[in-house]
Formats: C-alpha cells, structure tokens, sequence
C-alpha cells in the first residue's frame, strides 16, 4: 500500500509500531472512555438537579449555585467536547 502511495508521487507516512498492533485504536479508546466517566461525573448534579423525577436524590444545596453549574458544565462542553479535526 505503502508503494502504491508513493507511485503516485505522495509520501506515505506511517507509524510502524502502531500501525502493526493497532495500539492507536486502543489509546483511542482508553481515552473516550475516560472522556465519558469525566463528563458523567461532571453532568450528573446537573441533570439531577432540572428534572423533576429526581427529585428523590439528595443534592447539596452549594450544587443549585449557577457558578457551580457553570463550573461543571464548562470542561464538559469545551473541553470533553470540542471537535478533533
């Protein structure tokens, strides 16, 4: 494939380790998979808090300040969530 690439007067860049083992897919989800415990973990008082049918779990009063919500949902969006061009 490498060859063919190059046939066609481009440079093949590949990374022989990871391309052979395919550890790149699995860093790749390791690393989605902590994106996710981290947003859960950040969103759940979030959510807890502005629905109706949980209101049966108990919530700190300090996690109903908007700096606090703010605080929380902010690594969520911007960070976990921003796009990977």
């Amino acid at each position: 494939m490498t060859r063919k690439v190059e046939q066609l007067a481009y440079k093949a860049i590949r990374k022989e380790k990871e391309a052979a083992t395919g550890d790149y897919k699995k860093k790749e989800i390791r690393r989605k998979k902590l994106q996710l415990a981290i947003s859960a973990v950040l969103s759940f008082p979030l959510m807890v808090s502005h629905f109706s049918f949980t209101s049966w779990i108990y919530l700190p009063d300090f996690l109903m300040n908007s700096l606090v919500q703010l605080a929380l949902a902010t690594p969520v969006q911007f960070i976990i969530g921003r796009a990977r061009c």
